[in-house]
Parts: C-alpha cells; structure tokens; sequence
C-alpha cells in the first residue's frame, strides 16, 4: 500500500478538519469505499483521524519530540528512559495508545505497577498526559 505524502510542516499537526472531510470524501462518496453505515458498525464512534492514526502509525521524530521536553526536565535512570522509548516505539507502530495499557504488558515488564511503578505516580501522570495528547492530535482539531 503506498503512503500518502501530505504536505505539512515538520511539527506534525493534529490531522485538520479538511483532512478528514477530504477523506470521508473517498470513503463516503456516491461511489461509496464503504458505506458510513457499515463504517459506524465497525468502528462506532471512532473519528476517523484515530482510525488512519491507527493503521499508518505515528511518525518517530513527532512522538521523540512529544517527550523529548519531559525527558529533559526530568533526571531519569536508564530504565525509566528505555521505558519510554518502549513507549515511543508503540506510538510508533500503533500510532494511538489508550492510557490504560501504559500499567500493562508490556509495559510492566520494568515494574508490576507499569508506568506508576517505574516513574512514580507524578511522572506517570505527565506520561498519560503526554499520551492523551498524542492521542487527541489524531482525531480533528
């Protein structure tokens, strides 16, 4: 399948509203891909931004640059820097991540506890919040 080149800028923007009607425009046209109906059964309320996030994956140097700040003003010992990377690396694949998977496998091979375990509970919830964020530029601004 080929990519799509789009034409941003190197900061990665949240994927816009003309975006995704350019899309639902492919998809839900008279020639219909799929039909909105059978799109909604599949997928339910998912904005379609999170879906094409979830097939195409999250550009390295957008998630490096979502934590490249935390990981700066943060003093952390090499576990909790290779966790992130663990992180960053499933954006990387998986382009969104539900915060919740943060406190399991595997993410918990470095503690029982998942992020709260190897960070600590403040620096864990500078993570989720980060995550909600990468999360919240994949649907529509």
């Amino acid at each position: 399948m080929d990519r799509i080149e789009c034409s941003r800028s190197p900061e990665y923007a949240p994927i816009s509203q003309t975006d995704i009607e350019a899309l639902e425009d492919l998809l839900f046209d008279k020639d219909e891909v799929i039909p909105r109906e059978a799109y909604q059964e599949i997928y339910g309320d998912a904005p379609l931004g999170v879906l094409v996030r979830s097939i195409v994956g999250l550009d390295r140097d957008a998630a490096m640059s979502v934590f490249a700040e935390f990981l700066q003003q943060s003093p952390l010992h090499p576990d909790q820097i290779r966790f992130l990377h663990e992180v960053v690396e499933y954006l990387v694949k998986n382009g969104v991540m539900e915060p919740k998977e943060l406190f399991d496998a595997p993410f918990t091979h470095y503690h029982d506890s998942g992020v709260s375990g190897v960070l600590g509970e403040d620096l864990a919830a500078k993570v989720v919040q980060l995550v909600k964020q990468i999360n919240a530029n994949a649907a529509v601004a």
